[in-house]
């Protein structure tokens, strides 16, 4: 049975798993910006309780943002330096891909429409649909403004996800992370439906692993919000 060690900093939540024999092991923490500082010891900690070490390891896998600028860089460059140091294969995923994996993981939604808030004016926006393991980015990221996400005519009956961590406005669609769907509005307090996660890495790892879609440390690629038309 495959090992896999994944990880994700690229947005508030510091987190590691291990999927080892049919089960996940999975740590994270609220590191307040301090990633650097947190995600060794993290992954340290998931390997004594998953009771595995990093020679036993086939796959590693993190998200590779967009986020924060410093935790997207600490997302990528250390699973890049364990694949070097260790000579592993890795694959990445992009943040909101593994928010929308985490969303089916939780409340079995397979078509959603995610929005990332950059700053007071700008959204990041990105569409996924899940057709039988495998999620289609529909349209392509896309920045817009928070006046075309009040017209919902473009919707069309989809869930949406709202995450505001780079700005919170008070009593608004970012003031905390928010669900939209069919069962009305919801709020994400949760450590492990806090979004993205490692956990939602590993499963999204799984499935590359299974279908050899793995790839080396030099092409896994940090990605940013500036680099969005």
């Amino acid at each position: 049975m495959v090992q896999i060690l994944s990880i994700d900093t690229t947005m508030e939540l510091c987190s590691v798993a291990i999927f080892k024999g049919n089960e996940i092991f999975f740590d994270a923490i609220d590191s307040q910006g301090e990633h650097s500082h947190k995600i060794l010891p993290l992954i340290q900690r998931c390997l004594k309780i998953s009771k595995s070490n990093l020679k036993e390891i086939d796959l590693l896998a993190c998200a590779n943002g967009p986020g924060n600028f410093s935790g997207t860089r600490i997302s990528v460059c250390t699973i890049q330096g364990i694949s070097i140091a260790m000579n592993i294969p890795v694959v990445s995923f992009s943040s909101p891909m593994v928010i929308a994996q985490g969303l089916y993981r939780c409340f079995g939604i397979k078509e959603v429409v995610i929005y990332l808030r950059i700053n007071r004016e700008k959204i990041h926006r990105s569409y996924f649909r899940l057709i039988g393991s495998k999620w289609i980015e529909d349209e392509g990221d896309k920045l817009c403004s928070l006046e075309e996400i009040m017209r919902t005519d473009h919707l069309k009956g989809r869930s949406i996800f709202c995450k505001g961590y780079r700005l919170r406005q008070k009593d608004d669609l970012f003031s905390t992370d928010t669900l939209i769907d069919d069962l009305g509005k919801r709020s994400m307090k949760e450590k492990e439906k806090s979004f993205p996660n490692a956990k939602d890495v590993i499963l999204l790892a799984y499935n590359a692993w299974k279908n050899g879609t793995i790839e080396l440390a030099e092409e896994i690629f940090p990605n940013y919000f500036k680099d969005i038309p």
